[in-house]
């Protein structure tokens, strides 16, 4: 049974007809049971008011006897508990029980405790405000009603027995209700609801399990035994179209894998006469793979042989520099009718030139394969921007570029300023050389969670295809030969990775170029982080 979708099935719809059927006749008898005491408490206003206007003539005429014999009349009846009446005092002037008359009533009783809770005593507003129920002393639950007897005009000028005006409130008229035919109305409802509950569920419960039965168990049944049959092995096998509905869409569903199955295994032997095709595939992702990491190490190596190649030919390419413009300012002093003396100075001017280009191929290299912990303070990238900006105004304005700033809110970023400035002005410089033509420069920052986000967008010519793989790797160019070293956007490359940032870009043949470098606002990343990101940036 537990693990039949029918017996669930009832088990559930009966469990929630039982919550449901609960819930409901409690709501009714809730219900019934505020009808009731609605109508008590509307009964006990009726009484309360027809005692006031049927003693109210005895009152006025102070006829004792009268009054006496209305109020026992009414006090006789069955549901009445008690009734007193209660002078300004507190004085019991008459009560049901004899005993009662002459004695100081309880200021503390539940009908009383609304008008005495407070320092003076305050009479109901409304006969509504005069209702309470609670328990009597006998435990039996009652409806108390408190009946102010308030001081007419016809009352205060009457000459028997004058009050004075501002006495508002002459006395109390205190009647009890029992409430026990009510509850014994409400205990009758709840035994023939139950009882109705019970024959209701029953019925209910039955119809479901048939229907579950009919509709759920014996369909499933049947697709059951088919699904045993495929799995055993008969293919062939399909599902007979005797349901609607869902069961008739399920039975479809298993007839269509049933084709499917036996597709399947004329396809396998496909899958085997091509799986020699996915390997070959597989094996060259494998060997892209091997290639990015031999790759990587040749650039960690190039990185370390960078390195050493800068500081051992650095200072015999400074003496060079010396020397050949020691030379240059001794042949000057010559007579300049010395034969072969102009072409000797043109000589040395070309290996001043290119020694000195050699000089600043090495002041990249070792840019490129610096290792050395930098000075990181908190700085303004704006400033940055501006300073690099700055410095290149004079080379835009000849080619014609115009300037775009679209700056956002940044915070301050712990960063070493001078390698950001050194990392901005190679792209820039780089955006500016892709429009010879004329343009515009676009430079856009915005701040997003934790990180900057600084954007360089030129309207330049774009970068090839084939060339946008390689654009980061050292030494390599497009510009034309003696142009340029190729180390620009390697050395930015490694800026960005030491501050634990990155640098992408997206570029559109004719359109232009937008490099894009995100750095963090403070560095979370570890040791080892860092130092797989340098092997890469070498």
């Amino acid at each position: 049974m537990p693990r039949s979708l029918g017996w669930r099935l009832v088990l559930a719809l009966t469990g929630s007809l039982i919550v449901l059927l609960g819930v409901s006749g409690f709501l009714a008898l809730e219900l019934h049971r505020k009808h009731l005491y609605g109508m008590l408490e509307e009964n006990a206003l009726d009484l309360g008011e027809t005692i006031l206007s049927s003693a109210h003539y005895s009152m006025l005429e102070n006829d004792r006897r009268s009054l006496e014999e209305i109020l026992g009349s009414i006090g006789r009846r069955e549901n009445v508990i008690a009734l007193r009446l209660i002078d300004a005092r507190g004085g019991v002037r008459f009560s049901k029980s004899p005993d009662e008359v002459g004695r100081q009533s309880d200021p503390n009783a539940p009908v009383c405790v609304g008008c005495h809770s407070g320092q003076t005593v305050r009479a109901p507003a409304t006969l509504r405000d005069g209702l309470e129920l609670y328990a009597a002393k006998d435990g039996r639950s009652a409806l108390g009603l408190g009946v102010p007897v308030l001081n007419a005009r016809e009352c205060s000028e009457a000459p028997c027995h004058v009050h004075p005006p501002e006495q508002r409130v002459l006395g109390m008229l205190d009647i009890e209700l029992s409430t026990a035919a009510l509850e014994k109305n409400l205990e009758s409802a709840r035994s023939q609801f139950t009882l109705l509950a019970f024959f209701t569920l029953l019925g209910s419960a039955g119809v479901v399990g048939f229907l579950a039965w009919r509709i759920v168990h014996r369909p499933l049944h049947r697709v059951l035994l088919g699904i045993r049959r495929l799995a055993a092995g008969d293919l062939s096998y399909r599902l007979p179209r005797t349901d609607v509905g869902e069961v008739s869409e399920l039975s479809d569903a298993m007839n269509d894998m049933s084709a499917r199955l036996e597709n399947a295994q004329g396809e396998l032997e496909d899958w085997a006469r091509t799986l020699e095709t996915k390997v070959a595939e597989k094996t060259r992702e494998l060997e892209r793979t091997r290639d990015q990491m031999v790759f990587t190490e040749k650039m960690a190596s190039l990185g370390k042989l960078a390195a050493v190649v800068a500081h051992e030919i650095n200072n015999p390419l400074a003496g060079i520099l010396v020397y050949t413009k020691l030379v240059r300012r001794r042949l000057a002093k010559l007579p300049p009718d010395v034969p072969g003396l102009e072409d000797t100075d043109a000589n040395l001017a070309t290996i001043e030139t290119e020694t000195a280009r050699c000089g600043d191929i090495v002041r990249n290299l070792l840019l490129f394969s610096r290792r050395s912990e930098t000075s990181r303070q908190p700085a303004d990238l704006h400033t940055i921007l501006r300073r690099a900006l700055r410095l290149l105004q004079h080379q835009a304005e000849l080619a014609g570029v115009k300037t775009s700033l679209e700056f956002g809110s940044l915070p301050e970023v712990i960063c070493d300023a001078p390698e950001i400035q050194q990392a901005f002005l190679a792209v820039l410089m780089n955006a500016l050389e892709a429009m010879p033509d004329g343009g515009t420069l676009t430079v856009r920052t915005r701040a997003e969670a934790d990180q900057i986000t600084i954007e360089i967008a030129d309207t330049g010519l774009g970068i090839p295809p084939d060339q946008r793989p390689r654009i980061f790797e050292p030494f390599f160019s497009t510009k034309s030969e003696g142009k340029g070293t190729g180390l620009g956007l390697a050395v930015t490359y490694g800026i960005v990775t030491r501050h634990h940032g990155r640098i992408d870009f997206e570029s559109e043949m004719g359109r232009g170029t937008v490099f894009r470098i995100v750095i963090p606002v403070s560095e979370t990343a570890d040791t080892t982080v860092d130092r797989v990101r340098e092997v890469a940036t070498s």
